[in-house]
């Protein structure tokens, strides 16, 4: 708050030309250290540049995807809810992926991440992904997960993450509390502080009553992020991400559509694309 009000006042009373510098150090209010755009997260070395930046060797991050992370994902974001659905190959496990690594970086670049989010001193911050088991999510995305952080100076060197390390107690440990986790149930995540959480909905096909149970957990973990974490109208700084391909969509996946489109809520997204 101090900090705040020493800026503020340096606005106020500062010299002519002066305002834009003061409020281009507003971050420190925040942050530890200033943190990077989501256009800087995806292109630079330090950050995810040397997996998602095209070269010789690799086709990089498609460019309607580049589009999408830096008009609705950047660091100013607002979206709190999004499906991501159509062909099979299109990158929507990158995409999910690269939201979720964003995310937990900012959370790490935090003075106090769990003052921040409204949380006790010492709680743990999650960000979890599930899928039908526990093979099949680090084989899917929290295996391009581990692969983005393995290939990241900011991960390996001040996040300390080990690509050489198993984690199979379900969780990687960062800094701060901040914790990504994988799991295969419901119980995984339901009564912790999910500030991220990413559904591979077409893995939950092979459950009894597919539909029923998704949405049940679904809308648990809605109620649960909107009920701890939205403290400001129209601002939620948590983020669930519900990927489908074509194939597999269920009238749960519709359903969660049809939620979206009924909210016209702009914080809530819906991203369809065909190859």
């Amino acid at each position: 708050r101090e900090l705040l009000i020493e800026l503020v006042g340096r606005i106020k009373s500062g010299e002519e030309g002066g305002e834009l510098a003061e409020l281009d150090n507003l971050w420190k209010v925040d942050y530890e250290r200033k943190p990077p755009t989501i256009g800087e997260f995806i292109e630079e070395d330090y950050w995810l540049g040397p997996v998602l930046r095209p070269s010789d060797g690799n086709q990089g991050i498609f460019p309607e995807w580049k589009r999408v992370l830096k008009n609705d994902f950047d660091l100013d974001s607002r979206v709190h809810n999004a499906v991501i659905t159509g062909s099979l190959g299109i990158g929507k496990s990158f995409i999910s992926v690269v939201v979720f690594l964003y995310r937990v970086a900012l959370a790490t670049m935090l003075r106090n991440p769990q003052n921040f989010f409204g949380l006790s001193r010492g709680s743990a911050i999650i960000y979890a992904v599930l899928s039908v088991t526990r093979r099949a999510v680090t084989e899917t995305a929290l295996g391009d997960a581990m692969n983005f952080m393995a290939l990241s100076p900011f991960f390996t060197e001040e996040l300390k993450f080990d690509p050489d390390k198993k984690y199979s107690d379900g969780r990687i440990e960062f800094p701060k509390k901040i914790w990504l986790t994988y799991g295969s149930k419901g119980q995984h995540i339901i009564g912790r502080n999910a500030m991220g959480v990413f559904l591979d909905e077409g893995n939950w096909r092979l459950e009894a009553n597919p539909d029923v149970r998704a949405y049940k957990l679904y809308d648990e973990i809605r109620t649960r992020i909107a009920n701890r974490f939205q403290r400001t109208a129209g601002f939620l700084p948590a983020i669930s991400i519900l990927a489908s391909s074509a194939r597999d969509e269920s009238s749960f996946t519709e359903k969660v559509i049809d939620d979206i489109n009924k909210s016209k809520d702009p914080n809530q997204k819906i991203y369809r694309y065909a190859v």
